[in-house]
């Protein structure tokens, strides 16, 4: 755990994609080493400055530390590079993630076969049927679906495997205690219960639209091939695909028909070369030889039991074959979900603090506030500015202890507020 604590500096300071990390790692070996190098000599491994090592002249170590304090408040595993479970396909990539975070059981992610299973939000009938057979398959043949756990294609699959009695892990583009999107609750709890959810960001990140390529590198880097069901030109999962070929991974593409608009994607993939697959036993006969007794293809056999439409009832899966008139695609609806807080004795309420005159916080403040949940939102506006308060005067204002505690944890994360000796906290 020691180590972990430099890792998520690192990871911190550093852009995903500057190679600042890898370069330094394959020298010093250790984060913490690094942490503790000069700036100077850092410099010179580097062969010059960059925005990496100005930020990493801030050796405070706070950030980082509330960050680890959350994940084990809240039953959330810390993956780094260095940990002899982290999977040997991502590490290999040049802009791999110093830092998983998950929760779950992490799966022997180099000994079994993965596959990712993507497409888009607004699905056929077609793309909703057969991305659950061909996920289900996949899965009770032994294989790991890997997916975004998005509405649509990557709901569907996701409940396939979980219906199939297989894994499936679910890569996120916030951070692990946001759900996003917030209709795939349930969703995102059987999966945590049953198979994997991970994240590169750290707990408190918003679902940003800049995140979501950056996280389809992991869900195509965890996988030895990645299959597009459905989606045009534009779809998301076509840049996990061109992802995954750059990256060394198989790609495949399910044939649809060539006047349906979610048919050009795939269409264009298959004009460039990606496999056409139209069962699961098109992806596994090319891995059987590597696997062998890890894959149980007799269960192919087997007739399926499983009702689509049952299972994406039973997990909550929301799939919409077209955008409802209210959709608008510069607006995201983010639902944080509620890190669970230990049991505790009641807390004795004090009598209602004297107000205090609100003062507007700062337009950067602003702009935090805007990216967090409501009930956060809240617990920040009933402490006063200028003033140390502690839970139980927060909590006379009428708020739950539970949510004040689990409020100001991630306040605290995005800098918001400050605790101070005593159990009190500050605004910012």
């Amino acid at each position: 755990m020691g180590e972990n604590l430099y890792w998520i500096w690192l990871s911190r300071c550093c852009l995903y994609n500057s190679g600042t990390i890898d370069r330094l790692y394959r020298i010093y070996k250790s984060p913490r080493v690094i942490y503790e190098t000069s700036m100077t000599e850092l410099e010179e491994a580097l062969g010059g400055k960059n925005a990496d090592l100005v930020r990493m002249q801030d050796k405070d170590l706070s950030d980082a530390q509330r960050i680890m304090d959350f994940c084990m408040i809240s039953d959330v595993g810390i993956l780094t590079y260095s940990d002899p479970a982290y999977p040997a396909r991502l590490r290999l990539l040049p802009d791999a993630p110093p830092v998983l975070y998950y929760k779950g059981k992490l799966p022997p992610f180099d000994g079994r076969l993965l596959i990712s299973v993507i497409g888009t939000r607004w699905m056929s009938e077609y793309g909703k049927r057969m991305s659950f057979e061909i996920a289900y398959d996949l899965a009770r043949a032994g294989t790991i679906v890997v997916t975004g756990m998005a509405l649509g294609i990557d709901g569907v699959a996701s409940a396939a495997a979980l219906a199939a009695g297989g894994k499936t892990i679910a890569v996120l583009g916030s951070g692990i205690d946001i759900v996003y999107p917030s209709e795939h609750q349930y969703l995102m709890n059987a999966i945590a219960k049953r198979g994997l959810v991970i994240t590169e960001f750290a707990p408190g990140t918003p679902p940003e639209k800049r995140n979501f390529p950056r996280r389809n590198r992991i869900i195509s880097g965890l996988a030895q091939g990645v299959l597009v069901i459905e989606g045009n030109e534009r779809s998301g999962a076509l840049i996990t695909a061109r992802l995954a070929a750059q990256q060394g991974r198989d790609v495949y593409a399910l044939p649809g028909n060539a006047d349906e608009e979610n048919s050009h994607g795939t269409t264009l993939l298959l004009k460039n070369g990606a496999h056409p697959v139209s069962c699961a036993d098109d992806i596994i006969k090319r891995y059987e030889s590597l696997y062998g007794n890890r894959l149980n293809i007799f269960n192919l056999l087997k007739p399926t039991t499983a009702n689509v439409e049952r299972v994406i009832s039973t997990y909550r899966v929301s799939a919409s074959k077209k955008a409802p008139a209210h959709h608008h695609k510069d607006k995201m609806r983010v639902e944080q979900a509620a890190p669970p807080v230990a049991e505790s004795k009641p807390i004795k309420h004090t009598p209602k603090a004297e107000k205090t005159p609100p003062v507007k916080p700062s337009p950067i403040n602003e702009e935090k506030l805007s990216k967090l949940d409501e009930s956060f939102v809240t617990v920040y506006r009933a402490m006063p500015t200028g003033k140390a308060v502690t839970i139980d005067e927060i909590c006379a204002t009428g708020i739950s202890a539970g949510q004040v505690m689990t409020a100001l944890t991630m306040l605290e994360l995005n800098k918001l507020v400050s605790s101070l000796p005593g159990g009190r906290y500050i605004r910012v």
